[in-house]
């Protein structure tokens, strides 16, 4: 049973930059789930923003396994990250090629 209270809610923290390390502002991050599908079959996504100094924050998350890309490379990495309930996972980097 999934809890839907916000202290078991778990977050994914991080920057996106370029491959010289610049910030990468306005990069949409994207956490999904792959180890628990909705009931209906599809995996569960969420995302954000990276801001002005390429930092990102995805809150609200059940924990879980999750699998974090950047929309703006062709091949964005993919990331691997397993969420405790209540956990803040930081330093979730994204280099852009």
């Amino acid at each position: 049973m999934v809890s839907n209270r916000p202290e078991d809610a778990a977050a994914i923290t991080g920057r996106v930059g370029e491959h010289a390390g610049t910030p990468a502002a306005g990069i949409s991050v994207a956490a999904r789930r792959v180890d628990g599908p909705d009931l209906d079959g599809t995996p569960k996504q969420w995302s954000a923003e990276s801001d002005d100094r390429g930092e990102y924050r995805i809150g609200g998350l059940p924990p879980g396994r999750y699998e974090i890309t950047a929309a703006a490379a062709e091949r964005s990495p993919r990331i691997s990250v397993d969420l405790k309930r209540g956990e803040e996972i930081g330093s979730v980097n994204i280099g852009l090629p």
